[in-house]
């Protein structure tokens, strides 16, 4: 049986986050203080995207960040990011409970996840 999900994502997941910087190229900054734009400064786990001046931070309640001087398609970047991190979140759930999962690349970039039992 089948069924289609639609992920709104919330990072809470350090190690998950940790696994989509390296998946994307995203700098894992790791949690503590992190300073944004007009040295605002959020508690989280921060991580830098490429395109992206200043860093952003998962806090437990959401993702905090500062798109000032950021460079064009940095959104997209983000949405890259956030699909890897859902991504990333799956796979250890299904790792826990002995599923497989695969991957397929749709042709607009998204992803489909499908887990298996085994």
């Amino acid at each position: 049986m089948s069924h289609i999900t639609t992920l709104q994502v919330q990072m809470r997941d350090e190690q998950a986050i940790r696994a989509a910087c390296q998946e994307t190229g995203a700098e894992f900054l790791g949690r503590g203080v992190h300073t944004l734009f007009g040295s605002q400064t959020v508690e989280g786990v921060g991580f830098k995207l490429s395109q992206w001046r200043y860093p952003l931070v998962a806090t437990e309640d959401a993702l905090k960040y500062d798109t000032f001087c950021s460079k064009a398609g940095a959104g997209g970047q983000l949405n890259q990011f956030r699909q890897s991190y859902a991504k990333q979140v799956v796979l250890a759930q299904a790792r826990r409970k002995g599923q497989h999962v695969t991957e397929q690349r749709q042709a607009d970039g998204s992803i489909r996840l499908v887990v298996h039992a085994r």
